[in-house]
C-alpha cells in the first residue's frame, strides 16, 4: 500500500510484508516505523481526519499510529486484513478467516479508542472472487477491486448504500485489481496485476464522479 500526507511524507507497506510502516520524504532514505509484535505482517493503511494512520495486515492487530509517528497502539483483529479504508467516521476493512472475507467496519471513537468490529457484509456469500483493494465514492458507495481475470464483469463492483452489489464498467476493466487510489477529480487509478503475458500496469478509470476524501491528503 502507498499514501501521500500533507506532511510531504509518503507512506508504505512492503511485499513481502514486515512489522512495520514506512515514511519516505524526498532527500532521504525511508525510514521504518515499526510495531511491537514480531508476528505483525502490516500490509494497508489509511488516515483519519486527525492525521492518524491505521495500519493492518496479519498478525491480530489493527495499528493506530499518532501524526508525530511515535506512539502505535494495537486494536485486537483475528481476520487477516486485505485493504483498509477510513470514510464518514468508520475504518471498513476487507478481511478474511479461513475461507470466508468480509467487509468490516469499527468506529472510530476517538485517537485510542476504535468501536466495536461490526460484519458489514459478507463477500464470500455474494462474489465469486477475492477483494484485493476497497475505496469509496462521495456519495458513499464502496467500490472494490478484486483478483477476477481478464475483462471479467466483476473486476471492479461496488456497494450501494443498501448493501447490493452491483457491477462497474462490466467487461470492460481488465484484472487482477491489485489497489485502487482517487484523484482529486473523477479518475479512479489502479494497479492491473500481471496475468498471463499481460504486463503489471497502471491504469486509470474515469468513474464521472468524485471520491470520498482521503484524510492524510485532502484535509
Amino acid at each position: 500500500d502507498l499514501k501521500y500526507n500533507t506532511n510531504g511524507k509518503v507512506y508504505g507497506t512492503r511485499n513481502a510484508p514486515v512489522r512495520a510502516l514506512f515514511a519516505s520524504e524526498a532527500g532521504a532514505s525511508p525510514a521504518a516505523i515499526a510495531v511491537s509484535d514480531n508476528n505483525a505482517k502490516l500490509l494497508t493503511l489509511d488516515f483519519d481526519i486527525n492525521g492518524n494512520i491505521w495500519v493492518g495486515g496479519r498478525g491480530g492487530n489493527i495499528y493506530r499510529v499518532t501524526p508525530d509517528e511515535t506512539d502505535k497502539k494495537p486494536f485486537p483483529f483475528e481476520p487477516d486484513i486485505q485493504s483498509l479504508r477510513v470514510f464518514d467516521g468508520y475504518l471498513y476493512a476487507a478481511a478474511k478467516t479461513d475461507s470466508v472475507q468480509n467487509i468490516w467496519r469499527f468506529p472510530i471513537v476517538s485517537s485510542d479508542s476504535l468501536g466495536e468490529a461490526e460484519e458489514y457484509y459478507n463477500l464470500t456469500a455474494n462474489l465469486d472472487y477475492q477483494v484485493n483493494a476497497i475505496t469509496f465514492s462521495a456519495d458513499g458507495k464502496l467500490f472494490m477491486g478484486t483478483d477476477a481475470t481478464g475483462l471479467n464483469p466483476d473486476a471492479v463492483v461496488y456497494l450501494t448504500a443498501d448493501k447490493s452489489l452491483e457491477q462497474w464498467y462490466p467487461n470492460v476493466i481488465p484484472g487482477p485489481v491489485m489497489s485502487l487510489a482517487w484523484d482529486t477529480g473523477n479518475y479512479l487509478y489502479y494497479v492491473k496485476e500481471r496475468f498471463g503475458d499481460d504486463q503489471q500496469q497502471i491504469m486509470k478509470i474515469n468513474m464521472v464522479q468524485l471520491g470520498a476524501p482521503y484524510y492524510g491528503r485532502d484535509n
